[in-house]
């Protein structure tokens, strides 16, 4: 009965055996089958993957002097930007002028019309803009904040369109002591 039971579990091993180096054998061609028939797609795909290395400045701490005062600190400066296909067309056609106006009041640097235009060209122009710049001048967070109750960028998620690039701006208010 022993001896039974050890060649009972012998073919069941056997089986087991056999089954794992089918699976074994079957990888190994499989590998050898991309690497022989399809390596050069494979390879040219890999060339044609593109990388962009891009330096991430860190976020610098405050620098305070023995009484307290701050002598250095790094404050965030906010790039407007506009992703002029996310905005649903419905929405746009709406509140453009009203966008319009208030970033001529905001800035301070150009017409209604002149951002009317602007903005009607990015969504609607030749060549759509899904970059396209709001304003040249940077913004504090405080005036991020207002901005975000504009028309269209109040709207959730990226239906409003907003693009925002942050940057770290070093302030040295005492200038040589830090």
């Amino acid at each position: 009965m022993a001896a039974s039971i050890k060649h009972e579990l012998a073919g069941r091993l056997g089986l087991v055996y056999l089954i794992v180096m089918v699976i074994a054998a079957l990888i190994v061609i499989k590998a050898l089958h991309v690497q022989i028939w399809e390596g050069d797609k494979w390879r040219k795909m890999g060339r044609s993957v593109s990388f962009k290395d891009f330096e991430v400045a860190p976020n610098r701490g405050n620098i305070y002097a023995d009484d307290g005062r701050i002598l250095a600190s790094s404050v965030p400066y906010y790039s407007l930007r506009l992703d002029c296909k996310a905005i649903p067309d419905t929405l746009f056609r709406k509140k453009v002028d009203s966008l319009s106006m208030m970033l001529s009041r905001f800035f301070k640097d150009a017409p209604t019309a002149e951002y009317r235009k602007k903005l009607w060209q990015g969504k609607y122009g030749a060549k759509p803009n899904r970059y396209l710049l709001v304003n040249k001048k940077k913004i504090s967070y405080t005036d991020l904040l207002e901005v975000k109750k504009f028309p269209i960028f109040r709207e959730r998620g990226t239906k409003s369109g907003l693009i925002l690039e942050r940057e770290n701006v070093r302030l040295q208010p005492h200038r040589d002591l830090a």
